[in-house]
């Protein structure tokens, strides 16, 4: 119960994950305890798109 009167009183909800700097994590039924954790957002990126970039690249490199 700490970690809901925590939020609400320290954090506001967003609707965008991008805004948000930290979650709560509330974990199943007997499984653990809620709790405040940072995020750390990584940029994915697909082998196809990077393969298309490479594509665009040579494609570049050989009309110069």
């Amino acid at each position: 119960m700490v970690v809901d009167v925590f939020c609400s009183s320290l954090f506001r909800q967003v609707s965008d994950v991008h805004q948000a700097e930290v979650v709560k994590v509330i974990p199943s039924k007997f499984s653990g305890s809620k709790e405040v954790v940072p995020l750390q957002m990584r940029k994915l990126v697909s082998i196809y798109a990077q393969r298309e970039r490479e594509r665009e690249r040579e494609r570049g490199a050989s009309t110069s």
